[in-house]
């Protein structure tokens, strides 16, 4: 019987590739030399096993153990299993839980650190062209908003149950609600760069993204109770 311990200390994270340590005992009374070794990744979509020993002989002299490092290389994030064969005896898989590598990780924190300080730049800059007064005229008069309040919680909402409904499988519950979600959540963050863009009115932009994010507070309560509940109907029952 040979009995295989997991070193998890030593799951060492190298940007792509992970070194794991394994040490092998055999209890066998007369223990053979020279086994074949052979690992392999159970989904070889997300790590692929580079290298290990190819043979390893458990001798007195060695307590019968043996220690080796394996180094995998991580293909795609996710949880797997390592088979493991020595000789003939095929040991229990252990799991693998594969996260992004440290370099990935650097990469993504420097991103998003560089896209929070455009954005940042970006909104401040709209923000020094708005002229007060022409928002307190839209606001005394607000066809604008008014449009976007219906388009955004009326019209929206009834297409994306429609669509939802009728355009996709009765059994996806699942990608009914998300497409229903994602037909009554209000929009507006990228209209004001498109605003700028094409030299169109920003104050009424903003105070139509300004008012159906308020309002979105409570038509999102509203719209997903009245529709969304047949959606789960069949589940209910």
């Amino acid at each position: 019987e040979i009995n295989l311990i997991l070193l998890a200390d030593s799951f060492e994270n190298r940007y792509f590739f992970r070194t794991l340590t394994i040490r092998v005992i055999d209890y066998d009374p007369v223990p053979e030399e020279n086994r074949n070794v052979v690992m392999e990744c159970a989904n070889n979509e997300i790590c692929e096993v580079l290298s290990y020993p190819n043979s390893v002989s458990f001798t007195p002299e060695n307590n019968n153990t043996v220690t080796f490092k394996v180094v995998i290389k991580s293909l795609f994030l996710g949880i797997t299993q390592l088979n493991i064969t020595i000789g003939d005896e095929v040991l229990p898989p252990f799991p693998l839980r594969l996260l992004r590598s440290s370099r990935e990780a650097k990469v993504t924190l420097a991103f998003n650190i560089s896209i929070g300080i455009f954005v940042f730049v970006i909104s401040t800059m709209m923000g020094t062209q708005l002229e007060l007064k022409r928002i307190v005229g839209i606001a005394r008069k607000p066809v604008g908003p008014i449009i976007g309040f219906c388009c955004q919680f009326m019209l929206m909402p009834t297409i994306g149950y429609l669509l939802a409904e009728y355009g996709l499988p009765k059994d996806a519950t699942s990608l009914k609600m998300a497409l229903f979600a994602t037909a009554t959540c209000p929009g507006g963050g990228k209209s004001s760069f498109w605003t700028i863009i094409f030299g169109g009115n920003l104050d009424l932009s903003i105070s139509m993204t300004f008012t159906q994010t308020v309002a979105a507070l409570c038509e999102l309560n509203f719209s997903r109770f009245s529709l969304s509940r047949f959606f789960v109907k069949d589940l209910r029952a």
